[in-house]
Formats: C-alpha cells, structure tokens, sequence
C-alpha cells in the first residue's frame, strides 16, 4: 500500500519503509498536537501560498481569520491544530461549513517523510475527533479528479460517492445586492431565523422525507448557537398571507468557501422561485464574510436539484472533485 503526506491540493507518495514507520509511531505519546500559536501563523499562510498553484480552487484564509481562531477557538468555524515530535511540525485548517466539515491544508515545515506520514496522521485523527465533538458526521476534501480514485485518505473513511456532484461558483466580485421589493411584490419577506424558529422548521418538515433534516445535522447547526461561533448562516421566506415559514436555507461559510447544506421550500410554494430568492440573497452576504468560492454538493439522481444550481451560475469543476467521509 502506497501512502500519502496529505494536503487538500498535493499529494506526495510515500515508501513502504515509511508506512511501517508511521504504523509503529502514530500511538506514540511522543507526538503532541496543540493550537498553533500567534508566532507561527503567517508562516503557515506563507506555506500555503507558495504550494504549486491548483485549478482545484485552493482556498487561503486570511490572517486576521487565523488570529481570532487561535484566540478564540470556541468561536470559530476554523479548527486549527499543530502536531509536534521534536523539532519537526506540522499544521492542519479544518473547518465546520454550516452542518458538514471540510478539511483544508494539511501543512508540513520542513521535516522528512517519515515524520510528515506521522504528523499528518495525528492532525488527521485528531480533526475528525473534533467534527464529532461538534456533532459533525459528513466532511469532505477537495483533491484533483486523477488522484479520487482509490485514494490514500480512504484509510480515515474519505472517498468518492456514486452520482454524487460537485458544483461552484466563484464570487471574485461582490454580487449584486438582492432587492427584496419583487420578492415582497409576490407575498414574501426573507429573514434570519432565531434557533426556536429553526427547531419549528427541523420538526415540521421532519415527516417529509425531501425535506428532513438529520438529527445529527441539526445538533451540528445547535454548536453554533450554543457557543456563538462565526461561519452559520440560516434564513427563511415569510409568507405575508400566512405569516408562516414557507422555506428556508441553511449554510455556512470559513476559509474563504461557503456552502449551502440545504434549501427546503414547502411544495405548493415552489412555483414563487422562493429558492433562487434565498441564493441571491445569500451570495453577496457571503462575499462581505470573505467567501469566494461557494460549493454545493448534489447527491445522486437528483437532477432538479443539479439543475437548479446550474441556473443559479454553478458549473463543475472540470479538474476537481470532493471525498466525502462519514463517521457517524
């Protein structure tokens, strides 16, 4: 078996001596992993900038993002660790994207082959650890599409799924500001929804299974809320004559991507291009939080709703592709 030191780009096979290596070291307690401290940040950015350049998408988060997830861990949708043995190191972002999890960069100093396999393996056990401390139970990875198939990150659950789609859009510019006055022209006002409303909406729809929302999806939306963290995004349509919820968007966005997890709208609304009106009005929201790139996954066989983003301006990636894991 061919492994891997691992980021979310590159890919740099490692020997079979090496894979012995890592099986013999990776319980070790001499391999600490810690948050990353201040000193070592830019760095770490410096790193990721100057990685071979990927028609993937890489998404570079900023400095100041960095900075408040190291201060204030519990607060951001980032997660970022360094694992350390001696003096060799190495770092990981990882995120939490609305309901689901993604992971980054894995990033290594300069250290040998050896220790990248055993660094990069502690970052990654320890990442998937913490998606399931935030009740997360579905990340994904962007790798190139020559590299997807029997991928070397199989071994942590990562892989491809049957039928499944990726789609993205990049916000290189601030879309334009959506006009809620044809909206409301049809009956309708957008806006954010409390925690109490979003529970209504997880219970309402639960009986419809188009509509439902995993259990565990929103115990992840409830992390947000229960610690105040950045990067969760959740409004709905109001229906003036009902003065009811008729459809809702949930997402989130950190390391310059944003994601929609779900878009429900009740089915006799669906003709009011209610869905459309929440897209519109999330991009540029998501743009002013430092998103440019937003990527949506469509599951197998769900043509109207690969459609529908493609009308929205999403297209696939021609080079690219997502793994997906599930840990639940």
């Amino acid at each position: 078996m061919t492994l891997f030191a691992v980021d979310a780009l590159r890919h740099t096979p490692l020997s079979s001596s090496t894979h012995q290596t890592w099986a013999g070291l990776a319980p070790s307690a001499t391999t600490s992993v810690r948050t990353p401290q201040l000193s070592e940040l830019a760095s770490m950015l410096d790193i990721v900038a100057r990685q071979p350049e990927s028609t993937v998408g890489s998404s570079i988060t900023s400095l100041q993002d960095l900075i408040h997830a190291t201060r204030h861990p519990e607060k951001s949708s980032l997660l970022l660790r360094t694992a350390e043995i001696g003096n060799a190191r190495a770092h990981i972002i990882a995120s939490q994207q609305g309901m689901r999890g993604m992971i980054h960069h894995i990033i290594h100093e300069q250290t040998s082959e050896d220790m990248q396999a055993l660094l990069g393996h502690r970052l990654m056990n320890t990442i998937i650890d913490e998606f399931q401390d935030r009740s997360i139970r579905r990340a994904h990875i962007l790798v190139p599409q020559a590299v997807a198939t029997n991928h070397p990150l199989a071994v942590y659950g990562f892989g491809t799924v049957e039928g499944e789609r990726i789609q993205e859009q990049s916000l290189a510019q601030r879309p334009d500001a959506f006009c809620p006055r044809s909206l409301h022209q049809k009956g309708f006002t957008i806006e954010h929804l409390s925690w109490s409303e979003q529970q209504a909406l997880f219970k309402r729809f639960s009986t419809v299974p188009e509509l439902a929302i995993e259990p565990w999806e929103q115990d992840a939306a409830k992390h947000y809320i229960t610690t105040g963290s950045q990067g969760y995004l959740c409004y709905g349509v109001r229906a003036h004559a009902t003065q009811e919820i008729v459809g809702a968007f949930f997402g989130g966005f950190a390391a310059g991507r944003g994601t929609c997890n779900h878009i429900i709208i009740e089915p006799e609304y669906r003709r009011h291009k209610l869905a459309s009106d929440m897209v519109a009005y999330a991009l540029p929201h998501l743009y002013d939080k430092g998103v440019r790139t937003m990527h949506i996954m469509t599951t197998a066989g769900n043509d109207a709703a690969y459609n529908f983003w493609s009308r929205q301006g999403f297209i696939e990636p021609e080079q690219a592709t997502f793994l997906e894991a599930d840990f639940s």
